[in-house]
């Protein structure tokens, strides 16, 4: 239901202005040229972000891909279960070391309590000369957290339970983790972009 008129408030004059680009082969391929045609999109898509005061720091860009298992593979640096037996959460942690150690810890063990196996971190390479200098202030550090399920679910099964696994770090974590995405099928690229810089 949606919101109603309240004192001054109008629902009516509510307005989103993200801009959303969805492109996928009919055929199901896995491609490189499809990441570059979404981004394309989104470069196309660019007048409906808004930028900082130093005009490089946009309010956010992203794409949502396939789980690249191929890539993962060469560049995790440990072993994975095949396609579909594992998930990663995509986790945007403080820029310290101190309370960074303590959230992968809290992250690990809740991970563990929940029925998953931890597998590894990947660091997510960052070009931060690409961002603005706002953003760059504010970057989170961004580390990859491989699981598999101990009792061995696929599918729908494990994307719920991967869900779960999100929502409950999320809220052990608090304000010091972002999740942008935790799934055995999609993840997530985002920051303070604009579209170009992504």
């Amino acid at each position: 239901m949606p919101p109603s008129d309240h004192g001054l408030y109008r629902p009516a004059n509510e307005h989103d202005g993200c801009g959303v680009a969805c492109l996928a082969r009919l055929d199901g391929r896995v491609t490189r040229e499809t990441v570059e045609r979404a981004i394309a999109a989104l470069v196309n898509l660019e007048h409906r972000g808004a930028e900082g005061a130093d005009a490089a720091t946009g309010d956010g860009a992203g794409i949502l891909i396939q789980l690249p298992d191929a890539f993962l593979r060469a560049e995790a640096g440990f072993t994975l279960p095949p396609p579909g037996g594992y998930g990663v959460m995509m986790c945007f942690l403080p820029r310290e070391d101190e309370p960074r150690e303590r959230v992968q810890n809290l992250i690990e063990h809740t991970a563990r309590a929940e029925g998953f196996e931890p597998l590894g971190w990947r660091d997510v390479p960052v070009d931060e000369e690409q961002c603005g200098r706002k953003a760059r202030e504010v970057a989170p550090v961004i580390r990859q957290l491989f699981v598999s399920p101990l009792a061995g679910e696929d599918g729908e099964a494990l994307e719920r339970r991967l869900y779960v696994l999100r929502r409950v770090v999320e809220l052990q974590a608090g304000e010091d983790l972002y999740v942008p995405s935790c799934s055995a099928r999609t993840i997530v690229y985002k920051g303070m972009l604009s579209a170009p810089q992504l």
